[in-house]
Formats: C-alpha cells, structure tokens, sequence
C-alpha cells in the first residue's frame, strides 16, 4: 500500500504529519513528495533531502532541526538536479489544484477509493481516512 504525501520542508504542519505517519509505515509505505511553496530555502531542503543517501534519515535530522527552532537541514551542494525534481513536483502538486500542503493521497485500505486530504491530522485521523489500522496509544 502506497500513500503519496506532497510537502514543504517549511511546512510546521507537514512536520506534524510526518510524526503522525510514523506509526502508520508498517501498514503503508508514505512517498514523501518535496514541493517548493512557502520559500526557496524549501527548495533548497527539499533537494538536500532528495540528494541524501539515506532521505528518511535526512527527514527525521530536518524536522528535529525546525523543532528546535534551527531552521532545519543546511543544503547541500551540487543538488540542481533535486532542484529540478522539486520544481517540477510543485508543478505537479498546482496541476492537481491542490491549495496547500501537506496534500495526502491514496486508496483506501478497505474500499479501494481514492483517498485526497489536505492538511495536517493526528495519527488516528490519518489511518481512518486511509482505512488502517490505529496503532495502541494513539
């Protein structure tokens, strides 16, 4: 099962998302797509963390940044063609019509129906509009 979440490495709600996801990943595998809207320093992390060996591991190191209030990952050098794959995620994102991020999209686990949510959610919120499972605790 595959969740496709367009967000802005700016975003403080996409940053709430992401830690709301975590509990979900061993029900579904969420592609996070970087888009460039609130700034170009979103660009600039978007393609470091596109760029990065290991892109959860940059995530996670990004958000716990913004959390302490540090402004998130430093980018990197020599990312113009992440940059390039962030621009034309933003393309995609506005072609869809989306008005904000984060935008979450996929099937419902039950239903099968095409699942498109705009905004941040709380863990239990999120696996009910997928139709998962809530993980004890949340």
């Amino acid at each position: 099962r595959r969740v496709f979440v367009f967000f802005d490495p700016q975003c403080p709600h996409c940053a709430a998302l992401w830690q709301a996801a975590k509990p979900l990943k061993s029900q579904a595998r969420f592609i996070w797509i970087p888009v460039g809207l609130l700034n170009a320093t979103s660009t600039l992390q978007g393609a470091t963390i596109l760029a990065s060996p290991d892109p959860i591991a940059a995530m996670d190191q990004h958000e716990a940044s913004l959390s302490a209030k540090q402004g998130g990952i430093k980018a990197a050098d020599n990312i113009d063609e992440q940059k390039a794959a962030v621009a034309a995620n933003t393309q995609l994102m506005n072609r869809y019509g989306f008005g904000g991020v984060p935008v979450v999209v996929g099937n419902h686990a039950v239903s099968g129906e095409v699942v498109v949510r705009e905004g941040s959610m709380p863990t239990a919120a999120l696996a009910s509009a997928l139709g998962l499972q809530v993980p004890a605790g949340n």
